[in-house]
């Protein structure tokens, strides 16, 4: 518990200087006094202790170790955001939750695997940056998703379903009735004035929105 408020600090102050980016502050040090540290104010002298801060009366300063440490917090959280999201579709509050709690479970290795499972998403939900990580390196910031809606895919693309969300559990019994589920492949074959697909050997027609619920990776490059 003791460690989760340490990072919690680092990752405040981290905020705090996102968000100070340009003012004419150090690039490193932001000025604020102890109640703004949202209760973890008692965790400086851990935090300088660790070498993770240097701080000079009310100027709050990242060292170069306390920096990378806040910055690969920041870089899970707002990647399990953009999972939970973009993909498992769940609330806000619920979001805000579970990425306070994965940011300290991750791995890097598993840092890394979701970064590019997700396609090396640039912004969180909420608008701020994903600090770039090592499997970033060498990819374009549009580089395409692994998986992605079916919306979002070209006409005559074939994918490997992944898996649904759908809204109701009557259309999720009727895609299940219909072979769109998990593990099966689908070819998209036109998308206005409805989306048409077809699944092995049946082609079925899909609204937008059902579309939007199922979620595929590109098997043919498209």
């Amino acid at each position: 518990m003791k460690q989760e408020k340490l990072d919690h600090l680092l990752e405040h102050v981290f905020l705090l200087l996102e968000d100070n980016e340009d003012s004419s502050e150090h690039e490193n040090g932001v000025r604020c006094d102890h109640a703004s540290l949202n209760g973890y104010a008692e965790y400086l002298p851990e935090a300088e202790e660790s070498k993770y801060l240097n701080v000079t009366g009310e100027t709050f300063e990242l060292t170069e170790l306390g920096e990378k440490k806040a910055e690969s917090l920041v870089r899970r959280h707002r990647l399990t955001e953009r999972l939970l999201t973009d993909l498992l579709q769940v609330s806000e509050e619920e979001m805000e939750s579970q990425a306070c709690k994965f940011e300290h479970v991750l791995s890097p290795e598993v840092e890394d695997s979701l970064c590019t499972f997700l396609g090396h998403p640039t912004y969180c939900p909420h608008g701020r940056k994903i600090p770039r990580g090592e499997c970033c390196k060498g990819f374009k910031t549009e580089v395409r998703q692994v998986v992605v809606p079916l919306d979002r895919v070209e006409v005559g693309t074939t994918s490997k379903i992944m898996f649904t969300t759908p809204a109701y559990h009557a259309r999720y019994e009727r895609l299940t009735l219909l072979g769109v589920e998990p593990g099966a492949e689908i070819k998209l074959y036109q998308k206005q004035p409805s989306f048409v697909v077809k699944v092995d050997e049946t082609e079925v027609a899909l609204d937008k929105e059902v579309a939007q619920e199922i979620f595929v990776r590109p098997l043919n490059g498209k």
